[in-house]
C-alpha cells in the first residue's frame, strides 16, 4: 500500500470512530442530592419492592410451565415406549430434555428477579431521604463499594471477629466535616464455633481533632443488652450511670472528651427502632455503631416497607452529628 493510501485508509478509520456514539460505561456511585423523585421517597421504595414480586411471581410462572411441561413429555415418553412406540417415545424424551435444558438456562440468566438492583435502588431513595437536611453536602451512594472486616477489627469494639457483611455505603459531609455509613452485621464464633451476630445496624466513621492515648468507648444502653461490646481489654470502668456506661485508658484521657459532648450523647433516646450505642473515640477518629431493628435495617420484598423506621433513624443521625460536632 503507498503513501496516499495509507493516509485515505487512516483519514477513514478516523472518521469512522469520530461518528461512532461514545460508549456508555456503567458508573457504581448514585450522587445521592442529585436524585430527584416525582413521588416521596416511601413510594419510590414500595414501586421497587412490587416491581421485585413481579418479576419473582413471572420466574415462577415460567418455571411450573416448563416442569409441567417436562413432566408431561416424560410420563408421555414412558408410555409410548411402553406401548412399543419408539419413534414417538425418542421425540418427546428429546422435547423433554430440551425444555429441561431451556429452564436451567432461563432459572440463571433470564427469568432471575433482579434483587440486587431492588436493594440499590431501594437504598438510594431511602438515603435521599435521609441525608435531605441542607447541612450535608458531597453525599455519595457507591453500590459496589463494600467494608472489610479489617476495616472495623482494629475498631477496640468487638474481639473476634470472624465474618462481615455490608451495604449501602455512603460518604459525604455534615457541616463541612467528611463522614462515612454503611449498613452492616458483624459475627464472632458462637457455641461449636458457629457464628453469632455480633452487631446489627448503622456503622459510622468520623474525622475527629484530639489528641491522647489510647481509646475511650462510650456505650449508651437501651432497655435490653443488645450488642454490648466484647473488647474491653485495657480499658477501666470511667463512667456508669443508669444507661449510660463509659470506659477509657485513664481518667486523664477521659476528660479529653468535652463534657457537652458526653451531655448531648447522654440525651439521644435509645428506644424505638434504635436498640443500643457504642462509640469509640480514637486520637483523630470516631466510629459509632449504632444497633437497629429489623424494621430499620432490612429490604425483605417480603414485607412492606415501613416509612417510620427510616424517619426515626433520621433524627437518630442528625441527633448523632449534632453531638460530634462538639467533640473537637
Amino acid at each position: 500500500m503507498d503513501e496516499k493510501n495509507i493516509k485515505e485508509s487512516t483519514n477513514q478509520e478516523t472518521i469512522k470512530q469520530e461518528n461512532q456514539e461514545p460508549q456508555q460505561t456503567f458508573n457504581p456511585v448514585i450522587d445521592i442530592k442529585a436524585l430527584q423523585y416525582d413521588k416521596p421517597y416511601y413510594e419510590v421504595v414500595e414501586d421497587e419492592r412490587n416491581n421485585l414480586l413481579s418479576q419473582a411471581k413471572k420466574s415462577g410462572t415460567i418455571s411450573r410451565i416448563l416442569l409441567f411441561l417436562v413432566l408431561a413429555l416424560g410420563t408421555g415418553g414412558i408410555i409410548t415406549y411402553m406401548n412399543a412406540i419408539y419413534i414417538a417415545a425418542g421425540i418427546c424424551a428429546g422435547l423433554a430434555v430440551a425444555l429441561l435444558i431451556t429452564h436451567l438456562i432461563l432459572s440463571k440468566r433470564i427469568a432471575r428477579p433482579d434483587e440486587k438492583g431492588y436493594i440499590n435502588n431501594a437504598s438510594a431513595a431511602i438515603d435521599s431521604f435521609v441525608f435531605s437536611d441542607t447541612r450535608f453536602s458531597d453525599v455519595l451512594f457507591d453500590t459496589t463499594a463494600k467494608l472489610e472486616l479489617g476495616d472495623v477489627y482494629s475498631d477496640g469494639v468487638y474481639a473476634g471477629l470472624i465474618k462481615m457483611i455490608s451495604r449501602n455505603l455512603v460518604t459525604g459531609k455534615f457541616n463541612d466535616a467528611s463522614f462515612k455509613i454503611c449498613e452492616c452485621a458483624l459475627h464472632q464464633p458462637g457455641e461449636k464455633n458457629r457464628p453469632e451476630a455480633a452487631f446489627i445496624g448503622k456503622y459510622m466513621v468520623f474525622p475527629n481533632s484530639l489528641h491522647f492515648e489510647g481509646r475511650i468507648l462510650l456505650i449508651s444502653k437501651g432497655k435490653e443488652d443488645v450488642d454490648l461490646p466484647t473488647d474491653l481489654d485495657g480499658l477501666v470502668q470511667v463512667e456508669g450511670e443508669d444507661k449510660f456506661f463509659a470506659y477509657a485508658l485513664s481518667e486523664k484521657s477521659y476528660k479529653e472528651l468535652s463534657k457537652k459532648f458526653i451531655s448531648a450523647i447522654k440525651k439521644i433516646d435509645i428506644s424505638n427502632h434504635l436498640l443500643n450505642l457504642n462509640i469509640a473515640v480514637w486520637s483523630g477518629k470516631t466510629i459509632v455503631y449504632a444497633s437497629y431493628d429489623d424494621a430499620t435495617i432490612s429490604l425483605s420484598p417480603a414485607e412492606p416497607f415501613k416509612r417510620e423506621a427510616q424517619e426515626s433513624f433520621r433524627k437518630d443521625l442528625i441527633q448523632i452529628l449534632e453531638a460530634l460536632d462538639l467533640i473537637k
